[in-house]
């Protein structure tokens, strides 16, 4: 029932009580006059409520922009929720830490297989994705990363598992190969107090036996060649001073 016909409503019934207290009065009948009084109080008292109501909640008294209403009652007491996104679950969690070698060889195993894949068979792929992987290539190609193997790896891992080294450090050392103590000391925290000289010393030549660098044997080839140029000058410089004495 609108909130209007009820307005009218408790308005008829007001005049009736009305007219029945004065009907009831004439014939002097003090039960039906309380009765009737009774009655017209709370209709009145009702007509109150009703009008009080209908300030706070356009609902009750619909008004004439039935548009307003409609949107009053949808927005107010209906709203429509929009639709939740799943939230992003995460499928293959990471289970250990990776080194440069291992993300090298799994992004150029991914390369070939793209790229032995014909182009009509090919998933679609974001043009960015390809782009990362190239460059993650560039980079790495120029890392100790392109001259070790799993097997060094391994071996390095066993060696260095008797001393108290994190596993970040571990992958640290794995991936930047140091050849110095200048080197350790940045990669292993408060590398001082944690180890001493000697033993530092011991590192540097296990990571150079387990982990060897295309650059020791670039560098001990130009070493020896220093020494043989140097050696071949010692002897010009014995044979001309033999000359000049004769």
């Amino acid at each position: 029932m609108g909130g209007a016909l009820v307005f009218w409503v408790g308005i008829a019934i007001c005049g009736l009580c009305v007219g029945a207290l004065f009907t009831f009065r004439s014939m002097a009948d003090p039960t039906l006059w309380r009765t009737c009084a009774i009655l017209t109080l709370s209709c009145c008292y009702l007509m109150w409520a009703i009008t009080y109501l209908a300030q706070l909640h356009p609902i009750i008294v619909p008004k004439r922009d039935d548009l307003r209403i409609d949107l009053y009652i949808r927005l107010e007491f209906y709203p429509q929720r929009t639709p939740r996104r799943p939230d992003m679950e995460v499928l293959d969690r990471q289970e250990a830490l990776l080194t440069n070698y291992e993300v090298l060889l799994v992004l150029r195993e991914e390369s070939d297989r793209h790229k032995k894949t014909p182009q009509s068979a090919q998933p679609k792929c974001p043009e960015n994705v390809t782009t990362v992987v190239f460059e993650a290539i560039e980079c790495l190609s120029g890392t100790p990363c392109t001259s070790q193997s799993a097997e060094q790896i391994a071996a390095l891992k066993s060696q260095l598992a008797g001393l108290e080294l994190t596993k970040a450090e571990l992958l640290q050392i794995a991936n930047l190969r140091p050849k110095s103590l200048v080197e350790l000391h940045l990669i292993i925290e408060e590398c001082g107090e944690r180890f001493t000289m000697e033993e530092l010393e011991q590192l540097l030549g296990l990571i150079r036996e387990t982990l060897p660098r295309d650059d020791d044997s670039r560098g001990a080839e130009q070493d020896g060649t220093d020494e043989g140029g140097g050696a071949s000058a010692a002897m010009d410089v014995d044979s001309a001073g033999d000359g000049e004495e004769a």
